[in-house]
């Protein structure tokens, strides 16, 4: 009978949901036939690429004007080495979806894993609730990224900062840093707010965790090819980033560097605020009553800590949520779980019994219906983005197919989409391509060069561009020299919706020949 004891133990219920985690990361992914991020085709070619060609061939001329053919792709590399297992698909579409269902599912569990470590009441609904908290989160677990799990161990490491051995701390700071190098300020940051939570409350300092996230985090940056040249390319997509949207300088920024409006923060994120919100009201009313009975300098414990560090983390991801990039979201989130799951389990206890007893029946009755709400809301819009918005996974084939046979080796497209080089770069590695993954790589490659692209990019000019941010009639040069001389481009890649002057052009000048035409894609050569 002792072999059957885990079923008496409740342990067969944490099997059984963890296999419904599984289920539903499986569903998600192979219900749609599209893709929630183009540049996963990126992730999933250059990882099939490093296990044919040799993992540590990180030189990567694809992107020609831009930093990262100067450096290469060892900022990814981690990411990259666990992709392998999934390139050996015959179709790295499918690998896709795999890997997506694996990473979606190991973010889930990860979450989950977290909740446990902390022993909060409802174990089971907060990593379904952060899933569902807001359409915007549920699309960012369909794709295939690296945050998907660094974000996740960013939670966990919290956890093991509070009540973990050093040992922990190193591998999971190790971890985050060495599978999403671009996040390797996160561990050293929550470090930084457990820190002074801990100062706060048990009036005690933790240097010596703090020893063991900065041995981690080198680490992750040390345990890969071409480490410094890494560091150089961070470096570009952290500081150079934010020096240049600080200066207020328009690049062709990403959506997810963008600050999130507050249109779409009280559309699809107000069930997050209201329970933030909450969380807030039960810490404030906490420490109003310890105030009251002399005992706001006693020291507290663990679980004070981890409410604590939990809420000024989710107070800091919300403010660059709305005030510097869009893409801290996920960690604002995540941590307002972990801030309302901490509060209703270790605090709401001890405040008097009266407001206690309000509190709970808000919490209990509040989470059950904000979270239908979420659930139906969240999936109704996704199924809305995913048909309509998500890339289809034949898009750019048949016009990139068409360049990988009609062109030489090494001929330079310019591609008038920088995030379209992920999916034509998926299908057709014959050719280089002027930039791709993100335009500050292209920006501090060559200002000149970038401005020169930006303007034909953003169908603002036609026969003459620019090579400056402000253009005066005398900085015009005609497109056409920049084209071949500048660029040395052999051929124009370009969406008709897109740009639909920069077409017209093309399509009127002589010196450009229509090659290729679909119903939304043309290629032109440059003669």
């Amino acid at each position: 009978m002792k072999n059957f004891n885990f079923l008496k133990s409740g342990r067969i219920k944490e099997v059984c949901f963890i296999a419904f985690l599984l289920i539903i990361s499986l569903f998600f992914h192979f219900f749609y036939k599209n893709f929630a991020d183009n540049d996963s085709f990126f992730y999933i070619r250059e990882a099939w690429r490093l296990r044919t060609e040799g993992i540590f061939t990180t030189d990567f001329p694809w992107t020609y004007f831009s930093m990262i053919r100067e450096y290469g792709i060892s900022l990814w590399w981690g990411f990259l080495i666990i992709l392998q297992p999934f390139t050996y698909f015959s179709d790295l579409r499918i690998g896709i979806k795999m890997a997506g269902v694996i990473f979606t599912f190991l973010g889930l569990l990860i979450f989950y894993l977290t909740i446990r470590r902390e022993k909060v009441i409802w174990p089971f609904i907060w990593p379904l609730f952060y899933l569902f908290s807001a359409p915007n989160i549920l699309y960012r677990f369909l794709m295939v990224r690296p945050q998907i799990i660094s974000t996740a161990l960013s939670f966990l490491l919290l956890s093991v900062l509070a009540r973990g051995s050093i040992y922990t701390v190193i591998i999971t700071s190790f971890l985050i840093t060495w599978i999403h190098f671009n996040f390797f300020f996160v561990p050293i940051v929550i470090y930084a707010v457990y820190f002074l939570a801990k100062l706060a409350v048990e009036k005690k300092a933790d240097f010596w965790k703090g020893a063991g996230v900065i041995v981690g985090v080198v680490l992750g940056w040390v345990a890969r090819p071409d480490f410094w040249l890494a560091g150089k390319l961070v470096y570009i997509q952290i500081v150079d980033l934010f020096l240049t949207k600080q200066a207020k300088i328009p690049l062709l920024f990403g959506a997810e560097n963008e600050p999130l409006l507050w249109i779409t923060l009280l559309r699809n994120f107000w069930p997050t605020i209201l329970i933030f919100i909450f969380g807030v009201f039960v810490l404030a009313k906490f420490y109003f009553e310890k105030y009251k009975k002399g005992e706001i300098f006693k020291a507290g414990d663990g679980e004070e800590i981890f409410t604590l560090a939990s809420f000024i983390l989710a107070s800091g991801f919300l403010f660059l949520t709305m005030f510097s990039a869009r893409r801290a979201y996920d960690f604002w989130v995540g941590f307002s779980m972990l801030f309302l799951a901490s509060i209703s389990t270790y605090l709401l206890p001890k405040i008097s019994f009266k407001t206690r007893e309000l509190l709970e029946s808000v919490f209990k009755y509040g989470i059950i219906v904000l979270f239908i709400f979420s659930l139906f809301y969240s999936i109704y819009k996704n199924d809305r983005s995913m048909k309509e918005e998500a890339f289809r996974p034949d898009r750019l084939e048949e016009a990139s197919l068409w360049l990988r046979e009609n062109s030489k080796e090494k001929d330079i497209v310019f591609n008038l989409n920088w995030a379209r080089f992920s999916q034509m770069f998926f299908w057709n590695q014959k050719n280089y391509y002027i930039g791709g993954l993100d335009p500050i790589f292209q920006y501090i490659y060559n200002e000149d060069l970038y401005w020169k692209f930006h303007y034909l990019s953003t169908d603002l000019v036609t026969k003459k561009t620019c090579g400056k941010e402000e253009c005066k009639v005398e900085d015009l040069e005609d497109t056409y020299e920049v084209l071949k001389n500048d660029f040395k481009a052999k051929f124009v890649f370009l969406e008709k919706e897109q740009n639909p002057a920069v077409y017209w052009y093309l399509e009127q000048d002589e010196r450009y020949e229509k090659k290729f035409e679909n119903k939304k894609e043309v290629i032109f050569e440059v003669k």
